[in-house]
């Protein structure tokens, strides 16, 4: 028979005691009881807790409620589907359901100005409608400033500049300038103080017609004994060619003022 402390068995694992054990794992402390004695604590009572809600009660229960001006800029009042544009867009609601609203329309209207200002217009006569300086042979040149725009699609303008109008055309003045398509040849008309109309027309056709009725609004003193003469010069500049229309119009006491006297839009 085996002796004392000899294995039973030739073979296999032998034991030669209890496994050895780790530390314990360490715990926190209880969380202390509550008021009553009974239930774990919390760093709020109940009555922080019912005065917290009231509050955000409170800061929710109100009612949004407004309209934003939504309408595109110039004769545009179609979407793209031919669907009528509302003038403006009202938003209603109570809570976050108003305040949702709100942000909605404000992001609308922020949509129509973003793509009527994302792309820089072709500057091709400065767009400010400033009035323009001549080497005249005397003093300050009143004038008026027209700018044009394309019949379609918008976008860019031009301005063009009709020095010495005639005194008694003023804010009230019943304008019907006619269209005309614009291009890279350029027509113009020297009056008698050196001072010039200037027009950049598609043809010559063109710039005639439009010369027709603006040498109707140049004070008859400043025009030639002989009549006007037009000088016409091809090619002169590379600009787009489109049908545009006169959209609005200023008058200036002369070439230096930066401020009209008066301004008005043009149907």
């Amino acid at each position: 028979p085996p002796g004392v402390g000899e294995p039973i068995f030739d073979d296999g694992p032998q034991i030669d005691g209890p496994p050895e054990t780790g530390d314990p794992p360490e715990t926190g402390d209880p969380p202390p009881p509550g008021d009553d004695g009974c239930c774990p604590g919390t760093t709020l009572s109940l009555d922080e807790i019912k005065k917290r809600l009231e509050d955000i009660y409170t800061r929710l229960n109100w009612r949004a409620e407004g309209a934003v001006n939504i309408l595109p800029c110039g004769d545009t009042t179609e979407d793209e589907n031919g669907d009528p544009i509302p003038a403006e867009l009202e938003y209603k609601g109570d809570g976050l359901e108003g305040v949702i609203a709100g942000i909605e329309a404000i992001t609308k209207s922020l949509d129509n100005i973003w793509a009527a200002t994302k792309c820089p217009p072709e500057i091709e006569i400065p767009p400010a409608a400033l009035p323009m300086f001549w080497e005249a042979k005397r003093g300050e040149i009143p004038q008026l400033v027209v700018v044009w725009r394309k019949i379609e699609g918008g976008g860019s303008s031009w301005s063009m500049t009709i020095p010495h109008p005639r005194a008694e055309i003023d804010a009230d003045y019943n304008f019907d300038f006619p269209t005309y398509k614009k291009g890279g040849n350029m027509a113009s008309v020297h009056l008698t103080d050196n001072s010039k109309i200037l027009v950049n027309a598609f043809s010559e056709a063109d710039a005639q017609s439009i010369l027709n009725y603006v040498l109707l609004l140049v004070d008859p003193a400043f025009i030639p004994a002989g009549g006007p003469r037009v000088v016409y010069s091809t090619n002169v500049a590379d600009l787009a060619e489109v049908k545009v229309k006169a959209q609005y119009i200023k008058k200036y006491q002369g070439h230096k003022d930066t401020a009209p006297l008066w301004g008005k839009h043009l149907n």
